[in-house]
């Protein structure tokens, strides 16, 4: 029985180690046959998510780059939006000088310009007294300046008189030696203005300047032209006379001064086509933002002895300075020039 039993133990250790060596190494092959399907399952599952990921990054540096271009494009409808803008000021500018010219061809026609000419020709002075007046006032500073181009080397020496009326300053320039070039809207003042320039236009200012070349003009004038004018011309004309001045090139605006009541009341509105006083500030503006410099604000003409009462001499004591500073308010200089240099 002993023996019996010893054998059937026996037995039965070498069954479990049997199945122990078959069973084992099959579940490890189960395990993973199990191991590998899932992680080919995953990569089944993975594959269109990596193709989406793949794909979204593609779509989103095309839509970057269209972003780009986008931008780019309003950057350059901005561009052009400003550059219609300035175009529709300059046909504004010029519908108004139309307008305003076809007003008075319907209106008075023909008699009115006479009426004009014989108005400037009373209240103007005359033609030797501008020149005079005028030389007093500039011929130095014309002298110098083309002696500091002579000094760079520069010899063209072109002047441009914008409204040159019938010359006064023309012939002031070409006595100096300056070429000379007189721009007028009116045929009489072409006409009369022609023995003292090489060449003369008959046409508006900025139409004039938009003919010439750039850096090909040494001086440009506008005396008493402004104010006839609205104020986007200012504009238009400091922008042209950027384009068209020499480096070192002037630009000289003369107008009537605001600082002299007596100036502003009486002379200003005497003129029927004069539109609206111009600030000189708002001269020495437009010029720095057209990226002149040197800026020099010049007060001309005084009103005369007999034309105005001694108020500080009326007064003793310490009354005088301030009636002195009134005096100045009411009896001021009656015109005002803005000289700028490129």
């Amino acid at each position: 029985m002993i023996t019996l039993f010893n054998r059937s133990v026996s037995l039965t250790g070498v069954a479990k180690s049997v199945l122990h060596s078959f069973l084992v190494p099959e579940m490890s092959k189960k395990g993973n046959f199990v191991e590998n399907a899932l992680r080919a399952f995953l990569a089944r599952l993975l594959r269109p998510i990596s193709y989406i990921v793949v794909h979204l990054s593609d779509l989103l540096k095309d839509t970057v780059a269209q972003l780009d271009d986008t931008i780019e494009r309003v950057v350059v409808l901005e561009d052009k939006t400003k550059e219609l803008d300035h175009q529709r000021l300059k046909i504004e500018d010029r519908v108004s000088i139309i307008e305003n010219k076809v007003l008075a061809e319907q209106f008075f026609g023909k008699a009115w310009n006479d009426l004009y000419e014989k108005f400037e020709a009373r209240f103007r002075g005359s033609f030797d007294l501008i020149y005079s007046r005028l030389s007093v006032r500039y011929e130095n500073s014309l002298s110098l300046h083309r002696q500091s181009l002579l000094d760079r080397g520069l010899t063209d020496f072109l002047f441009v008189d914008l409204g040159c009326g019938r010359g006064e300053f023309l012939k002031l320039a070409k006595s100096l030696g300056y070429k000379t070039l007189g721009v007028d809207s009116s045929i009489t003042a072409t006409q009369a203005s022609t023995p003292y320039c090489e060449r003369v236009r008959h046409t508006d200012s900025i139409r004039a300047l938009e003919e010439l070349e750039a850096n090909s003009v040494s001086f440009i004038s506008l005396l008493h032209v402004i104010e006839h004018n609205p104020p986007q011309h200012t504009c238009q004309v400091f922008k042209e006379a950027s384009r068209v001045l020499v480096p070192g090139g002037v630009i000289l605006v003369e107008t009537p001064s605001l600082f002299s009541l007596w100036g502003s009341s009486r002379q200003f509105f005497l003129d029927p086509t004069h539109t609206k006083p111009i600030h000189p500030e708002y001269i020495r503006f437009v010029a720095e933002n057209y990226g002149f410099g040197n800026i020099k604000l010049i007060e001309l003409e005084e009103v005369s002895e007999s034309s105005r009462p001694q108020l500080a001499n009326c007064s003793e004591g310490v009354l005088s300075s301030e009636l002195r500073l009134l005096e100045r308010w009411l009896f001021g200089y009656l015109d005002i020039a803005v000289w700028a240099i490129k």
